[in-house]
């Protein structure tokens, strides 16, 4: 599966820079689980500033 989080600098000032970290830090994490335990369906997560 992958997350593209499509106009990230806009999510960022509305979420505020915390609440923004937060949750890109669990995509993050998940990803990389998905990764080091080279998981067969996997998470990619990207953030996107058109």
């Amino acid at each position: 599966m992958r997350v593209r989080w499509l106009h990230a600098s806009t999510s960022r000032a509305a979420l505020g820079e915390a609440n923004f970290a937060k949750i890109v830090e669990i995509f993050e994490s998940a990803a990389r689980e998905d990764r080091e335990h080279n998981a067969l369906h996997r998470l990619e997560f990207e953030l996107v500033d058109p």
